[in-house]
């Protein structure tokens, strides 16, 4: 039977017995392999869950910003056609467009614990730039962070381009020669 062990051991010739014995021992193995098959599972589907995310999911030092794991999607979000390129090879602290965005985050995170939709501008490794919202926990006591991040340059591109509208309405309003009565 799968998940069985049998053990068996056979007695002869011993005074008293007469004839051969044979002495079995079956254990059964099911819930034991069925309890590793599910941590096996769960295990894959954490993985799977932490690599197929929609947003960019990393893990840095405290002290220098080392990224010291992210998902394929964060690689992606930076330039980088695999998450290896990026991994104990950059720092996140070359990756803010304005290097204080990087302290700010940090000492929030030190002083009011974890934080969400805190919002800075990036580069790529190829320089562009883009525009990220960042949730992140620290763990001082293993220091490092983790977080993620989420493109949102087409919602600041819109927002930006919002502000500029109303401004350039304002100024024909307040420009004008001529009263507007209703």
């Amino acid at each position: 039977k799968k998940g069985i062990h049998r053990r068996f051991k056979a007695l002869f010739g011993r005074p008293g017995l007469g004839r051969a014995h044979l002495i079995g021992v079956e254990k059964g193995m099911g819930a034991m392999n069925q309890q590793n098959l599910s941590s096996r599972e769960n295990s894959e589907k954490i993985h799977n869950l932490y690599e197929n995310a929609p947003i960019g999911l990393f893990r840095t030092t405290i002290t220098d910003g080392k990224i010291i794991e992210c998902n394929q999607r964060m690689a992606r979000l930076f330039g980088y056609e695999d998450k290896y390129q990026m991994i104990n090879l950059t720092y996140a602290t070359d990756y803010y467009a304005d290097n204080e965005s990087r302290n700010i985050l940090v000492q929030k995170l030190t002083i009011d614990g974890p934080v969400d939709n805190y919002e800075a501008r990036f580069v790529r490794k190829n320089g562009s730039t883009f525009w990220a919202r960042n949730s992140a926990k620290i763990n001082k006591e293993k220091g490092y962070i983790d977080g993620g991040l989420t493109d949102i340059t087409v919602q600041k591109q819109t927002e930006i381009s919002m502000v500029e509208s109303e401004r350039r309405f304002q100024d024909l309003v307040d420009n004008l020669l001529v009263g507007i009565s209703i």
